[in-house]
C-alpha cells in the first residue's frame, strides 16, 4: 500500500513537472513586445487566444446588460476606434521596417462595442474585443478621453496580458494542488494566498503597461494623450476609501497619473 502511494505521489509530481514545464516552454504566440522590443511569447495560440474570447464573448456581454442599441452611441466608438486600430498599423509598418521581423500587434479582429451597464469600466477579451460601458462613455466629454480609454484597453491586447494571466492562473493551480496531495490543506492554502497576491501584483504591472502602450498609441493616433490623465482624474474623483493598493487589481488613480505624467509621444527607439 505504501509503495502504492509512492507511485502515485511520484506520477504526480512527474504529471505537475510536466504541467510547469509546458506551460513555462511552449512558444503558442510569439511577438515583440511594443514597449521594449524585445520578442515574447505565450503558451496559447493565437488561433487559441481568439477563440477564448469568441467562446467568451455572448456570456460577457449579457452579464453587463447587452450591446448599446444606439447608432449615433455605436458610430461615435467605432469612429475612434477605427482611427486607433490604423494608428496602430502605421505603428506596426514603420516599427516592422525596422525590426525586419513580423511584430503580431494587428493579428487580431479587434471590434469596438459599448456595453448597457451603468458600471464605470472599460474591458479587453483576448480575441481582440473592446468594450466600454454606457456608465463610462456618459461621462467623457471629448473623443481625447474615449481614445484614452479605447487605446488602454488595446494595449492589453496587443500585449498578451489575457493569455499571460491565463497561463499564470493555470501554473498557479496546478502547484496548490500539488501542495494539497502531498502536505495537506492548510499549507495548500498558504501557497495559494501567496500566489493570489502575486496574481494581483502581476496584474498592476499590467495595467502601467496598457496605460504606456494606449499613451503612445492615442498620441500616433493625433488624439491629446493629457486625456488619459483627465479619466484617471475622473476616476479618482469617484474614489472614497481606496484601501491598500497591495490588494488592488488595479493601480490607485494618482499612482497611474503620475506616472503618464512623465512620458512622452515618443516611441521606444529599440
Amino acid at each position: 500500500m505504501e509503495s502504492d502511494r509512492l507511485l502515485v505521489l511520484v506520477l504526480l509530481g512527474l504529471l505537475v513537472v510536466g504541467v510547469w514545464i509546458g506551460l513555462s516552454c511552449f512558444q503558442g504566440d510569439v511577438y515583440i513586445n511594443l514597449l521594449t522590443g524585445k520578442e515574447e511569447s505565450v503558451p496559447l495560440t493565437l488561433g487559441m487566444q481568439i477563440a477564448l474570447g469568441n467562446d467568451l464573448e455572448e456570456d460577457f456581454e449579457e452579464q453587463l446588460g447587452g450591446l448599446v442599441e444606439d447608432p449615433q452611441i455605436s458610430q461615435r466608438v467605432n469612429r475612434v476606434g477605427a482611427r486607433l486600430l490604423q494608428a496602430l498599423t502605421q505603428m506596426e509598418g514603420e516599427k516592422q521596417a525596422q525590426a525586419g521581423r513580423e511584430l503580431n500587434w494587428t493579428a487580431f479582429p479587434f471590434r469596438f462595442e459599448v456595453l448597457s451597464s451603468d458600471k464605470l469600466n472599460a474591458f479587453a477579451l483576448p480575441n481582440g474585443s473592446i468594450y466600454i460601458t454606457k456608465g463610462l462613455l456618459q461621462h467623457l466629454g471629448s473623443d481625447d478621453q474615449l481614445a484614452a480609454v479605447l487605446a488602454h484597453e488595446m494595449g492589453h491586447v496587443v500585449l498578451r496580458h489575457a493569455a499571460k494571466a491565463l497561463a499564470a492562473r493555470l501554473k498557479g493551480n496546478v502547484i496548490v494542488i500539488a501542495f494539497q496531495v502531498l502536505f495537506g490543506k492548510e499549507l495548500a492554502q498558504l501557497v495559494g494566498g501567496a500566489a493570489y497576491l502575486l496574481e494581483l501584483s502581476y496584474s498592476r504591472e499590467q495595467e502601467k503597461e496598457a496605460d504606456h502602450a494606449g499613451y503612445l498609441l492615442a498620441c500616433f493616433a493625433g488624439y491629446d494623450p493629457q486625456a488619459m490623465i483627465e479619466v484617471f482624474e475622473f476616476f479618482k474623483s469617484q474614489e472614497g476609501n481606496p484601501g491598500l493598493e497591495i490588494l488592488r487589481t488595479h493601480p490607485l488613480p494618482q499612482t497611474r497619473i503620475d506616472y503618464l505624467k512623465g512620458l512622452s509621444c515618443e516611441l521606444p527607439g529599440w
